[in-house]
């Protein structure tokens, strides 16, 4: 029982990782530089977003998920999965805004500062801001003592800025199997929230 569950945890986390690439797969168009680095830009997007479910989980399910896996094995791999989902939220604007030291002009950029999309567009530049006092609480946690797990907790309002902002401005999140996702993971983290808050 012990070793099927460890089976399936694993092969979730595989699945979890593959989905950006299925994403990805349904729109790819390469005619010029700046098609590269606005697919570079989409799949830091994706990835990103899975690390931060990822990391959601695993710390909020630690006790669960440490009794078929080593805590302090579980525990890195949170740190390490909370690190590269940073990383990636930082690139993930940087490829963006690349597009125009190729092209010389924002034709990546502007669509999604049009209507709507300005809302969305300024969700995902919270998210990045309140993910760096996040991390940087988590870096400094020995100094600052129990407070850092009060400010972490900021890591389950980053998931739904990130939620809406990628949901409604990705290319690549349109589709009626991207949606049934990101209602999975949603799903999945709403339950975990109220665990969390509630415990």
């Amino acid at each position: 029982m012990r070793l099927l569950a460890k089976v399936i945890i694993l092969n979730l986390l595989l699945l979890i990782l593959l989905i950006p690439i299925i994403l990805l797969n349904q729109n790819i168009i390469f005619r010029k530089t700046a098609d590269i680095l606005f697919f570079i830009h989409r799949g830091l997007g994706l990835y990103a977003f899975s690390l931060i479910f990822i990391a959601i989980v695993l710390g909020s399910a630690m006790n669960i998920v440490d009794r078929f896996f080593p805590a302090d094995k579980v525990f890195g791999l949170h740190k390490l999965v909370g690190k590269l989902a940073f990383t990636l939220v930082i690139l993930h604007p940087i490829f963006l805004y690349s597009t125009y030291l190729v092209e010389g002009n924002l034709n990546y950029v502007l669509p999604f500062q049009e209507g709507s999309g300005i809302i969305y567009f300024s969700l995902g530049i919270l998210a990045l801001l309140l993910l760096t006092i996040s991390v940087g609480a988590a870096l400094l946690r020995f100094k600052i003592g129990i407070k850092w797990l009060y400010i972490h907790r900021l890591n389950y309002l980053i998931f739904w800025l990130i939620f809406f902002h990628s949901l409604n401005l990705g290319i690549d999140t349109q589709t009626s199997f991207a949606k049934s996702i990101y209602i999975a993971y949603g799903t999945v983290v709403a339950i975990l929230t109220i665990r969390k808050f509630l415990s």
